[in-house]
């Protein structure tokens, strides 16, 4: 007569430790590396902070210039007056009162042309002034995790794109 065992097999815990093994190596590719979840995070980060400037922009109905270098970038008027918001630069950001002026750590890398955001919410160019005839790239980078971000010439129109 058989007697009744309760438990696993040696079969079925390795199948089970197999299906774990699988499934943390998945997530570990989608998870990706520290580095690129942070550069993840600029750029979407940038793509707001660009449409939140176009906000500020047409509300306030005065150009506003994005500008980047190195591993920042920050907001600031066109034209620097005596009033608010344009008495200091970068202008202070409304929703925290801090000057807008963002710097990316990690070593994330910010390459491409600022621009300026007229009181329509347009990308314009810097030195003419003139509406933008092709969109403005923006590039967040570090190690091998790279993201565009875009703003379209004419419509201001803003997307990120991982590369």
């Amino acid at each position: 007569m058989r007697r009744f065992q309760a438990g696993l097999s040696l079969i079925e815990l390795v199948m089970v430790l197999i299906v774990i093994s699988v499934l943390s190596a998945s997530a570990l590719v989608r998870l990706g590396t520290p580095g690129s979840q942070t550069v993840s995070i600029y750029a979407d980060m940038l793509e707001s902070d660009i449409v939140f400037t176009q906000g500020l922009a047409t509300s306030w109905a005065i150009p506003l210039q994005l500008t980047f270098s190195g591993s920042s970038y920050s907001v600031q008027c066109k034209t620097a007056t005596a009033s608010y918001p344009c008495n200091v630069s970068p202008i202070l950001n409304p929703s925290t009162s801090e000057p807008f002026l963002i710097n990316l750590d990690n070593g994330i890398a910010v390459v491409g042309g600022g621009f300026v955001i007229d009181a329509m919410g347009r990308p314009r160019d810097v030195a003419s002034n003139n509406i933008l005839t092709a969109d403005s790239v923006i590039t967040l980078s570090s190690g091998g995790a790279s993201w565009r971000i875009t703003t379209a010439a004419l419509t201001g129109f803003v997307s990120k794109q991982r590369l």
